[in-house]
């Protein structure tokens, strides 16, 4: 369309005379990520705009609000530290971001495809410890999936996790009703039966469990606990079946883990982990 701005729009311009924009990383519907380098400190940082035709839809705007209210309050080790917000010179809302250098743990998964247990309970522990910190805020990510979970190569601190995509639109802050919540939100191959279901009313933190303990599976066997070539058939095992036995498909694993897993995957969440 003629009217739509490039997506490189901000490249090589100045934000509020604080931050240059040296290039896109990503872009999507709602928000567009670039790479900038925060003129004082001579650091490289991270800044999402809302889309431009968005920055008048007053719900959009609110979402984004919203988002960077949230996000900042968190205040976690790992998750994405917010460092600034505003509004650029043509009116796109922004919010400012630590940069982050390495790589997620899809990427990570296609590359090697599964990871000896050590890993995965080094990760595991650092996703449910940011995890935890949200939900002791009353916020449920409800996307949780290996492409939210960055690995950060830091020194000393090997695949050091960051949780991304605490994005409005799979938030729920506490005595706040879910938006859309009608709409299944969420990655079907992570999707608690919960949500396959629609039910609205049981989404709290135990689906974050459910997805985290998905994640944990494929990273031990190189798949998610339920496969399925349609996605009919997929949110079919997710909401009626069990996973077939993992322990006997990856050698050395110990007979405690599966057990854990398996309860992190009991298809009603008052059977699943309190926390």
């Amino acid at each position: 369309m003629p009217n739509e701005p490039r997506t490189d729009a901000f490249v090589g311009t100045v934000i509020n005379g604080a931050y240059r924009v040296t290039r896109l990383i990503a872009e999507g519907g709602m928000a567009a990520v670039y790479e900038a380098i925060q003129l004082r400190l001579n650091k490289r940082v991270a800044i999402k705009f809302l889309a431009r035709r968005l920055s008048a839809d007053q719900k959009a705007l609110a979402r984004f609000r919203r988002e960077t209210e949230i996000t900042s309050r968190l205040g976690h080790p790992h998750l994405v530290e917010v460092i600034d917000h505003g509004q650029s010179g043509t009116g796109e809302p922004y919010l400012v971001m630590e940069y982050l250098d390495g790589e997620d743990l899809d990427h990570r998964l296609r590359r090697v495809r599964r990871l000896p247990i050590e890993a995965v309970v080094h990760l595991v522990r650092q996703v449910a410890s940011a995890l935890g910190a949200a939900h002791a805020q009353g916020i449920v990510h409800r996307d949780l999936k290996p492409a939210n979970i960055f690995l950060l190569q830091l020194p000393g601190e090997p695949d050091f996790v960051k949780v991304l995509d605490f994005g409005i639109s799979k938030m729920m802050a506490a005595h706040t009703r879910l938006t859309n919540a009608a709409h299944a939100v969420g990655t079907p191959a992570y999707m608690s039966p919960e949500q396959a279901t629609g039910m609205v009313d049981d989404i709290d933190h135990h689906i974050d469990q459910w997805a985290l303990a998905c994640i944990a599976w494929e990273m031990l066997l190189g798949a998610p606990p339920f496969v399925a070539e349609d996605r009919t058939e997929l949110l079919y095992q997710i909401i009626r079946m069990e996973p077939h036995p993992l322990a006997s498909r990856v050698p050395g694993l110990a007979a405690t883990v599966e057990p854990v897993l398996r309860r992190a995957l009991r298809k009603r969440p008052v059977d699943r982990f309190p926390s």
